[in-house]
């Protein structure tokens, strides 16, 4: 240990689900955010180094915070010199082996250990580095979208500064993807930088084939047509095609690194800070790279990468996938397809303390929720489950669709639900509640039956609590709340207390009815029922009864009287006073009514 080096005296490690400020396509679904663990350590000189490393997944968030926090705490007391710590660690960890979440952590702690030597020096790591503050070639990293959505996304990125893209391909139909590229070209220009990515997606002989087909459409790169690891694989398709082959984000330190170049998987290189072994490891491949004489380009964390290429020989470029920009007081900007990095000691990290504090308190929210269901799923005996078939079609309940509360109590007053519970959404857009109820009878404080709610509910369904009209305690928030509205559900009526409504309020495409507001969260989570027969605001409610709701209140309409398209149309009382609709709405089947 050098002695005249200060030491490492204290961490703050955090992990946070950082809202994506563009939501990522791909093959197997949209990624809205992004699971961080963001990293400060102290020296006892009072200099703190910060990085964050990227967990890919929610489930490794909180195991990889853990791990993270531990490693440094074993590390009190000692210099805080990347190198020296580098080698400690290595030696620590040779008999479980440097990959996965142990190399992450790793290099997570290198990076913000390089941050603080570049802020002791005064200067930004580039410049520590030996590089310097230039201009860096930038390019957007798009999602997987057909070829009309990816030409919008191109027009957009054009706006904001960048000149060359990469598009996550791998559709089903070749066709599509040499669509893709084309509608890059035709907004863009003809001779754009383009590559493709395919995640690992294909055989060696699909990826062939594939690539074949692609290798007239001038691609910049393809990158890991086949598994990471199969390195004999990819300098196959590599001999096979004329198209540049990329690969390098997945090589677990420099012993992978060698590996894949000894095999000749790739003519190009494209370490991860994080994976490589941070700004250590990356060092050492950048050394390597210029042996080979491969171009290098970058992958994630872009603030760090923006140094780290200006301080490597063979640069080529950096991949733009932004994903602590909600996090930070400040990312580098993108000018006329470069980027430039931070010119502020250190890395450029600054972290917006207030935006973090909210996400800090929803990743502890969630994962506490997260044990909840996971015990309330174990012991959870006493809620009941039933089962419930679909009533009503797609066609009978869409015949509804624009006929007003108001009409629909005008002709059943008895199936009215009671106006004291009242929509919670925000703003003067037009509110509308339409779908099958899925029934949850809950005893307060306890909320078991919303939980089970997750797993039963259909695609379109409408979540009906029946709390009995308590208040005292909310049956659902922000985050159960999230989690239905991401599984398809139409809305939540709830004949009790909802929390968060800050949030809850504002999901214009998921309407939230409640009795009261009351920011005091469920108390257990063992009792209640699903699907059963519920008194609901004075009104019995049973599974697949279609429920409507807009500004004025809510009705619940039992199958047979709902699958009637004209039925109701002779149904209107005579008396004029009482003809009370929206203007424009019509009865399903039945003409215009206006007063």
């Amino acid at each position: 240990m050098s002695e005249a080096h200060p030491v490492i005296s204290s961490c703050r490690v955090r992990p946070v689900l950082a809202p994506l400020a563009i939501p990522h396509k791909t093959a197997s679904g949209t990624l809205e955010a992004a699971p961080l663990v963001l990293i400060d350590i102290t020296a006892n000189d009072g200099v703190i180094g910060s990085a964050y490393i990227f967990a890919y997944t929610p489930a490794a968030l909180e195991p990889l915070s853990l791990l993270t926090r531990n490693i440094i705490d074993g590390l009190s007391g000692q210099s805080g010199k990347p190198e020296e710590v580098n080698a400690l660690l290595d030696a620590r960890f040779r008999l479980i082996g440097n990959q996965g979440l142990v190399a992450m952590a790793i290099a997570g702690i290198d990076m913000a250990l390089w941050d603080a030597e570049a802020k002791r020096a005064g200067k930004p790591l580039s410049v520590l580095l030996g590089g310097g503050q230039n201009p860096v070639r930038v390019y957007d990293s798009l999602g997987q979208m057909p070829p009309d959505e990816t030409a919008r996304e191109v027009e957009s990125s054009l706006e904001r500064g960048f000149r060359a893209f990469k598009v996550k391909a791998g559709h089903r139909d070749i066709d599509v993807d040499v669509a893709v590229i084309r509608a890059i070209r035709k907004v863009a220009g003809p001779d754009v930088w383009v590559a493709a990515d395919f995640n690992q997606a294909f055989s060696v002989e699909e990826a062939v084939r594939r690539m074949k087909t692609l290798d007239d459409e001038g691609l910049a790169w393809i990158e890991e047509p086949v598994h990471a690891a199969d390195h004999d694989g990819h300098a196959a398709v590599r001999a096979a095609i004329r198209t540049p082959v990329q690969t390098g984000e997945n090589w677990w330190g420099i012993a992978d690194m060698k590996k894949s170049l000894g095999a000749g998987a790739s003519d190009l290189a494209m370490p991860d800070v994080m994976k490589i072994g941070g700004v250590t490891g990356w060092l050492a491949a950048a050394r390597l790279a210029q042996e080979k004489s491969l171009p290098v380009a970058s992958h994630l964390f872009l603030e760090i990468s923006a140094h780290l290429l200006t301080a490597t020989p063979t640069a080529m470029i950096i991949e733009w996938f932004d994903v602590a920009g909600g996090l930070l007081e400040s990312t580098p900007e993108v000018k006329d397809g470069h980027t430039i990095p931070s010119s502020e000691p250190g890395i450029g990290v600054v972290w917006n303390e207030s935006a973090i504090s909210k996400l800090t308190g929803r990743t502890i929210a969630r994962q506490a929720l997260a044990a909840r269901v996971r015990r309330s799923r174990k012991i959870g005996m006493n809620v009941k489950i039933n089962t419930a078939t679909p009533a009503l079609s797609t066609e009978e309940i869409e015949a509804w669709r624009d006929v007003a509360v108001s009409i629909a109590v005008d002709l059943l007053p008895e199936r009215q639900i009671d106006p004291a519970i009242r929509p919670q959404t925000f703003g003067g857009h037009p509110l509308r509640l339409l779908g099958p109820a899925l029934t949850v009878a809950v005893s307060p404080p306890d909320f078991g039956a919303v939980i089970h709610a997750l797993d039963h509910m259909r695609k379109g369904d409408v979540v009906v609590i029946a709390a009995g009209g308590q208040t005292e305690n909310a049956m659902i928030g922000e985050i159960l709340g999230g989690h239905l509205r991401e599984k398809g559900c139409a809305g939540i009526v709830v004949d009790g207390a909802v929390r968060d409504i800050d949030i809850l309020g504002n999901w214009a495409d998921f309407p939230v009815f409640s009795r009261s507001i009351t920011p005091r969260g469920p108390v257990g989570a063992e009792k209640g029922e699903i699907n059963g027969t519920v008194d609901f605001g004075g009104c019995t409610i049973n599974p697949g009864d279609l429920v409507m709701g807009d500004r004025d209140g809510l009705i619940a309409l039992p199958p047979a009287r709902s699958t009637g398209r004209s039925a109701f149309a002779c149904q209107l009382p005579p008396d004029p006073d009482r003809r009370r609709r929206r203007q424009g709405s019509s009865l399903p089947g039945g003409p215009s009514r206006r007063t």
